[in-house]
């Protein structure tokens, strides 16, 4: 109901669209490039609007993109949150004021939190910025290779993040 918030969440969501179109390999290669809804699944994996609480705004863009000539079409993956007390973005450096030691906590239990068998310890040597808040912890969506399926998402249990987490956060976050 705040229009800043609102804004800022609608700018945040086209802005990771243009990205994602600026990004691929298409008019000036002459390649033929198409974009659809994507779906990670199974359960609730596509593009919407993820949590609206009464602090924080968050939305999922799940793209499924073929740039002709490609063997394969691709998962793209883009999230905002924002946050509805001051109408400006959450990012994983607001998240994490440690990241190396984010990194190390998500690399030993993102495995295990995988019911897939996906996610291994060596999947999980990037920043995970592709990220959405979730009433039981935090949902990530962890890049894995194309074979297997592009983007495995889990959430990570408050209880096991939350000394990482900035303080200051947890409460806008956890609803």
């Amino acid at each position: 109901g705040v229009d800043a918030v609102r804004d800022r969440f609608n700018d945040g969501i086209r802005s990771a669209l243009q990205d994602l179109v600026e990004n691929l390999p298409g008019p000036s290669k002459d390649l033929t490039v198409s974009i659809d809804d994507g779906d990670l699944g199974p359960g609730p994996e596509t593009t919407r609007v993820a949590l609206i609480g009464p602090h924080v705004v968050a939305g999922i863009q799940v793209y499924l993109w073929y740039a002709g000539g490609a063997a394969h079409p691709n998962q793209s993956v883009s999230t905002t949150v924002i946050n509805g007390d001051t109408a400006q973005p959450i990012t994983y450096d607001d998240l994490f004021p440690n990241q190396y030691a984010a990194m190390e906590r998500l690399r030993q239990v993102l495995p295990g939190l995988d019911p897939t068998g996906r996610v291994r310890p060596d999947n999980v040597n990037v920043r995970l910025e592709q990220w959405l808040p979730a009433p039981t912890g935090v949902r990530f969506y962890v890049p894995v290779s194309h074979a297997a399926g592009d983007f495995v998402p889990i959430t990570v249990p408050w209880d096991r993040i939350r000394d990482l987490v900035d303080p200051k956060i947890v409460p806008v976050l956890s609803q």
